[in-house]
């Protein structure tokens, strides 16, 4: 992934579920969801949610520790619409997007978000592969 900000997999679920599915991880796993953007509601592009995820309490611990780390967070989560009905999912990878600051204070913090940040994403994932809410 070194030329990667995040995860990505096709998921075989519509882009609706999808995107109810990303809520629901995101939640299960303390994630505030602070806005949802999206493109494609006028019919000029394809169907896209970003969700801005976001933990109070490690906003708040990473910018006492290291108040740059602001220009990187949120981490967020993106679901787009592709042919056949289907979805792509992305999630932010904190380890790639940390790098700079995975060797400071901050290295708890990140492998903190990097293992909510998976489970969200396998979340979705586990559910695509037929197993239902996880």
């Amino acid at each position: 992934m070194a030329d990667s900000f995040g995860f990505a997999r096709k998921v075989n679920l519509p882009f609706a579920e999808a995107v109810r599915a990303v809520r629901v991880a995101a939640t299960r796993e303390g994630f505030e969801l602070l806005a949802t953007n999206g493109a494609g509601e006028t019919g000029e592009g394809p169907e896209l949610a970003i969700f801005d995820l976001h933990d109070r309490e490690l906003w708040t611990e990473s910018l006492r520790l290291r108040p740059e780390a602001a220009l990187v967070f949120p981490c967020r989560a993106v679901v787009k619409a592709i042919d056949g009905g289907n979805a792509m999912l992305y999630v932010t990878d904190p380890v790639q997007m940390l790098m700079p600051l995975a060797r400071s204070e901050l290295e708890p913090v990140i492998a903190d978000l990097n293992r909510r940040l998976w489970r969200t994403y396998l979340r979705v994932v586990v559910q695509d592969a037929g197993f239902g809410d996880v």
